[in-house]
């Protein structure tokens, strides 16, 4: 189960929905990869099965939490890999792996067969080198699921229109605020990224974004007190007779860590965080998408980050935890509370030889379209950087 050893199964008693459908068509299912444990983190570090190493600089990290999957794909072991994604788990490894990660609309997906620790974000997310290899496993996948009751709540799925050359008469937000505080690294790579856009007949349009703090605050209750209140009644389903100070102490420290933080938050806190915070910021975009058609922001506004400041993290406390990898999936945050659809495409090389993803985020079930802006610009671009896979001593 999502990286937590002690609640590993000898063999699953089912095929998820999604893979029945993959088997079905054919796919091969190589395994399973690790992943920051409970999906509960941004480095890919998991205190039993290891430290992921980013495939460009084995001192880094990819990104987190579906790390494996996004290392698996991006050296090519692979042709794609699912992860799930609540606030960026499968944009934010993508983005430092440089490769493609889509997050669909809720309910494109069915999540019958995925243990959802935060029900009212997380969805099933898919990861591959191209968008066009994304659209072909979405095709596969998506669709009504009995078992999934979103699914009955979103349209069929059209397959992309993949045939048009240009993106004029396309206007793209850039969410200014989302460069606050960036990697002047990241600053550049987007910059070069909105040339290109322009270049393609792109309209691009500066939008001022609120202060998103209250947004990142209400991320932080929604994703803890579901979390809370789900991870142990799925634990139980596996171990029937464990309590719950016994998994807390069996949990890697910085899953612990952010476990007990958790349990400070109230649920009127989260209520007001559900109802009120979620349906301002969706209110919000859904006047941004009245006057453009995407949105766009760099992934992450940092690089990946070192695997000395991942292994080092539970030593430095809950309030490093929550400032660093809130500042690593800021960006993130707004799909995943909105529940609209992103992707983060390679956009660059840094200097330093890292990955810099860019994100584009489109209204609810626009999702063709959102996939359509973005294999254009990845297919112009003509980024085909692999990772140097280095020899580790």
């Amino acid at each position: 189960m999502t990286g937590v050893q002690t609640c590993a199964l000898p063999i699953s008693p089912a095929d998820a929905f999604i893979v029945q459908k993959l088997k079905s068509e054919g796919a091969i299912i190589l395994g399973k990869t690790n992943l920051d444990e409970f999906t509960l983190g941004v480095s890919g570090r998991n205190i039993r099965f290891g430290q992921t190493l980013n495939p460009f600089d084995a001192k880094r990290t990819p990104g987190g939490s579906s790390a494996g999957s996004a290392v698996a794909t991006a050296a090519g072991l692979c042709a794609a890999a699912i992860g799930s994604d609540a606030s960026g788990s499968v944009r934010l490894p993508a983005s430092a792996c440089g490769i493609v990660g889509y997050k669909p609309s809720l309910g494109v997906i069915s999540r019958n067969g995925l243990t959802p620790f935060v029900p009212t974000k997380d969805t099933v997310g898919v990861m591959a080198r191209s968008v066009l290899d994304i659209a072909e496993l979405t095709q596969i996948i998506s669709g009504h699921d009995p078992g999934d009751t979103l699914t009955a709540q979103a349209p069929k799925w059209r397959f992309p229109d993949f045939s048009k050359k240009t993106l004029k008469g396309v206007k793209i937000g850039v969410l200014t605020s989302y460069f606050k505080e960036a990697d002047p690294a990241v600053v550049e790579v987007v910059k070069r990224s909105k040339e290109s856009l322009r270049k393609l007949g792109a309209d691009l349009v500066e939008l001022s974004v609120f202060d998103d703090r209250e947004m990142q605050l209400a991320g932080n209750r929604i994703n803890g007190w579901e979390f809370r209140e789900n991870i142990f009644r799925a634990v139980k389903k596996i171990r029937p007779e464990i309590k719950e100070s016994d998994l807390l102490k069996e949990m890697d420290p910085v899953v612990s860590l952010f476990f007990r933080k958790y349990s400070e938050i109230s649920f009127d806190a989260y209520q007001g965080a559900l109802k009120h915070t979620r349906e301002k910021v969706t209110t919000m975009c859904k006047e941004y998408f009245s006057l453009v058609d995407i949105l766009l922001y760099p992934s992450s506004p940092l690089l990946p980050f070192s695997v000395e400041t991942s292994m080092d993290a539970a030593r430095k406390g809950i309030e490093f935890l929550r400032d660093f990898y809130g500042k690593f999936r800021r960006n993130s945050e707004l799909s995943g509370i909105t529940g609209f659809p992103a992707i983060s495409v390679p956009g660059g090389i840094s200097d330093s030889g890292l990955p810099v993803g860019i994100e584009f985020m489109a209204a609810p079930f626009q999702d063709p379209r959102l996939l359509e802006v973005a294999h254009l610009y990845q297919t112009s671009v003509h980024l085909k950087f692999r990772p140097a896979m280095l020899a580790l001593e």
